[in-house]
């Protein structure tokens, strides 16, 4: 009985390694106009596993399914369209029994412009190809933030901050799902943004902790001096030297020696 199981192993082992895996490409064709920029990649994946080649583990769609994640990962903006696809096939065995099958769709994003351009590269689509040592995360000024992390962000000089998740990192942009709308991903370059996150910890103090917030008041005392005026507030989120509170009047952001938590 042992033995026509290993037989049943060794038979079941080679038949599976008889499968053919293509890789090549798959091109929608170069630029459609002399117009058009590069200005983003985009890329999606699946997988799938096969035990003994005879239980399939994943989809039959195997690259389909990497196309519709290419598709939620990276929505289109206005006058964007998709431009040479490729997809990449790999596969690995895990102790000799397990055949894990990877699909990898990538597409350059092209912008359509109304005037003739002298180079079709953008520098951000150029930062795409000299990416930072690991694409799991990114540093801005003393903070480090990662993929699937949950952050604040404003344009750096403006008080509108978003609520969004990190989902991709390519060198010096991000990709950004929003938290409460169905609104297509935000690509942004993280040079012009300041960001806050809402999973660490600062200086003592938390998100969801309530603070006084030290404001000064208009109104001056007969000495000249500015007189203190305290604000309850929430704290959203945080950065390294600056917290994102919440008060009655909007979302601020206002440095550590300003705010006293409450018990």
């Amino acid at each position: 009985m042992r033995t026509k199981l290993i037989y049943l192993l060794f038979f079941s082992a080679v038949l599976s390694s008889c499968v053919v895996f293509h890789s090549g490409n798959i091109t929608s064709g170069p630029l459609l106009s002399a117009n058009d920029r590069y200005i983003d990649i985009a890329r999606g994946e699946a997988k799938c596993t096969n035990f003994l080649g005879l239980i399939n583990g994943g989809s039959n769609t195997l690259l389909l399914d990497a196309k519709k994640d290419l598709y939620n990962n990276r929505l289109l903006n206005k006058n964007e369209y998709y431009s040479n696809f490729t997809a990449d096939f790999t596969k690995s065995w895990i102790l000799g029994v397990i055949l894990v099958t990877k699909v990898v769709v990538s597409a350059e994003i092209l912008h359509e412009a109304d005037t003739l351009v002298s180079h079709p590269f953008t520098q951000t689509f150029k930062n795409l190809f000299n990416p930072a040592k690991s694409q799991s995360y990114f540093v801005s000024e003393k903070d480090t933030f990662f993929t699937n992390e949950i952050i604040y962000y404003s344009v750096i000089g403006q008080y509108q901050y978003e609520k969004r998740k990190i989902i991709a990192i390519y060198g010096s942009n991000l990709n950004l799902k929003p938290i409460y709308s169905t609104e297509p991903n935000t690509t942004i370059d993280l040079n012009n943004y300041e960001f806050y996150s809402t999973s660490k910890s600062y200086s003592g103090f938390t998100v969801g902790d309530s603070v006084n917030v030290e404001k000064f008041s208009l109104a001056r005392r007969l000495d000249s001096t500015v007189a203190k005026k305290m604000r309850k507030g929430l704290v959203l989120a945080l950065k390294a030297d600056r917290a994102l509170i919440a008060t009655k009047s909007g979302k601020d952001n206002y440095p550590y020696n300003k705010l006293y938590k409450l018990k």
